[in-house]
């Protein structure tokens, strides 16, 4: 992980201390908890004072210091005070001070210039509530609002005209923690809104500024998974081994993303708005997997150096999905990519940039890639030593069988749609050495393409000699279909190399 990515990843995680680890049912039990999780990450915990009164207990000037390995940065914070107070059934509550400061500094890593900046965490009647059962323990949070603002950024030792608020309103939800080896957590959110506004001046050009807002409404996030030490490192390969694992998914209703521009004169605006979206993801010592969808996204764009003065489009749904093993293997492990594009829908301003007369259907677009298969790796490729001491042609992995679950493209009246499977031969030996050998087969079928075809060639988009070429083309790899301007096709591909095309042998 960079430098300047790793003190923000350990400042989120200070910003919002008031969501803590494990602890017992007494005050004292939960403080000590706190102070060996915060411990296990590496950071040196002092404290000012610890006071006990009654059923309370208050510490104050409770100061965070962490250091990166090879001086790549420090993040230090001092929290005014903390209070515990035991409330007679089993449970304590703890308030944070409502204001506190998380400072930054780094070096980045590209420039080697220094860089640093406050983080401004303000969480005005924040409630924790711990309880346990067994092995348990359990924080309900509920708070009207929280906030973090970067402050006083410098870059160079020069200060920055740049400002970054992060905002949750209506904030309810749980956080557990079983004990064990590894410690388990469980970890729930709801939100009213989430938004998130920025705006900045280049340093270079004092003419050149931005302005962006986010806004998301009705956000559901939760987690599950172990907790490892290590994981404030940001050394992927020692965390993985540690057998980490982790699921976590966002959603939120309604969505608006803005984005505001100038530079030398030159303007540019960006709206964004969806009805709904999702996040996920999950890690474990097999596999890595990410995916995110969302409905009924909206685009706005205009700019001083477009002939009109905006144009739009929208898709009724994108959506994909990722999966790879993680680790090296004796067995292959599961991978897929899947990519939904689904009726893409372009205004008349950009429909009359190339098709002023309406020659062209006007149906929504839509693009589906459905990929699965088996893969392993043969080197750990998140351990940076590893990867560098890779000669010149040494692959880091290789592939036993790749299937076409699901092929489509719409556009403009035509379509082409698809599916096909394929093993991988890794021997060395195969016809394509060195590259992996594949075999198998994969069936194509296009509908409306001619008339595509034709309709491009009299708007004067295709010369008509390439259009004869494609013509040609499509006769040597495809074979009339069922219905009017059908083609299909079948490439198949032996273990012997050799490639044909509906039973013809074309290599």
């Amino acid at each position: 992980m960079p430098p300047i990515a790793r003190p923000l990843a350990v400042a989120a995680l200070l910003s919002s201390v008031s969501l803590p680890a494990a602890a017992e049912i007494t005050a004292a039990e939960v403080w000590a908890d706190w102070q060996r999780i915060v411990e296990d990450y590496g950071p040196q915990l002092t404290v000012g004072d610890e006071e006990r009164s009654g059923d309370s207990l208050t510490v104050t000037d409770v100061a965070v210091d962490y250091e990166f390995p090879d001086d790549a940065g420090r993040i230090a914070a001092t929290i005014p005070e903390i209070t515990f107070e035991e409330l007679g059934d089993g449970t304590v509550e703890i308030r944070v001070s409502p204001v506190y400061t998380v400072s930054i500094a780094g070096v980045a890593e590209e420039s080697g210039e220094p860089f640093s900046f406050d983080l401004l965490s303000r969480q005005p009647g924040l409630v924790t509530i711990a309880s346990r059962d067994g092995g348990t323990t359990r924080y309900d949070y509920l708070g009207p609002e929280l906030t973090a603002t970067v402050e006083n950024l410098l870059l160079e030792g020069e200060e920055v005209d740049f400002d970054i608020e992060i905002g949750l309103t209506g904030l309810n939800g749980s956080y557990e923690i079983t004990e064990g080896t590894p410690r388990r957590f469980v970890s729930r959110t709801r939100s009213e809104d989430l938004s998130i506004t920025a705006e900045g001046v280049d340093p270079e050009d004092p003419a050149a500024s931005f302005a962006m807002a986010m806004n998301l409404a009705e956000v559901v996030s939760e987690g599950a998974g172990t907790i490892s030490p290590l994981a404030a490192t940001g050394e992927l390969s020692s965390v993985f081994a540690t057998g980490l694992e982790t699921d976590w998914s966002l959603s939120h209703g309604p969505a608006e993303y803005t984005f505001a521009g100038v530079d030398d004169g030159d303007r540019f605006n960006l709206t964004t708005a969806a009805e709904s979206g999702s996040f996920s993801g999950s890690i474990s010592p097999e596999a890595l997997v990410y995916e995110g969808s969302n409905t009924g996204l909206a685009f706005a764009v205009s700019s001083s150096d477009m002939p009109f003065p905006e144009v739009s489009f929208s898709m009724a749904e994108t959506s994909g999905r990722f999966e790879m093993p993680i680790a090296p293997a004796d067995e292959a492990g599961d991978f897929g990519l899947l990519l939904r594009i689904i009726d893409l829908d372009l205004d008349e301003a950009l429909w009359g940039l190339f098709d002023p007369e309406g020659q062209l259907p006007r149906d929504p677009a839509t693009l589906v890639v459905d990929l699965a298969g088996k893969a392993r790796w043969l080197v750990d490729v998140f351990d940076p030593e590893v990867t560098g001491e890779m000669g010149e042609g040494e692959v880091p992995g290789e592939i036993e069988s790749l299937s076409i679950e699901a092929l489509e493209l719409s556009v403009a009246g035509a379509e082409i749609t698809g599916d096909g499977a394929f093993v991988f031969d890794n021997t060395g030996a195969g016809p394509f050495a060195p590259a992996p050998s594949p075999s198998g087969t994969l069936n194509l079928r296009l509908e409306g393409g001619n008339t595509l075809l034709d309709t491009l060639v009299a708007m004067g988009l295709v010369p008509e000699e390439q259009a004869m070429g494609a013509r040609m083309m499509l006769g040597l790899f495809a074979r009339p279909g069922t219905g009017t301007d059908t083609l299909v096709s079948t490439i198949e591909v032996g273990t012997d190399g050799s490639i044909s095309a509906n039973g013809q042998r074309i290599r």
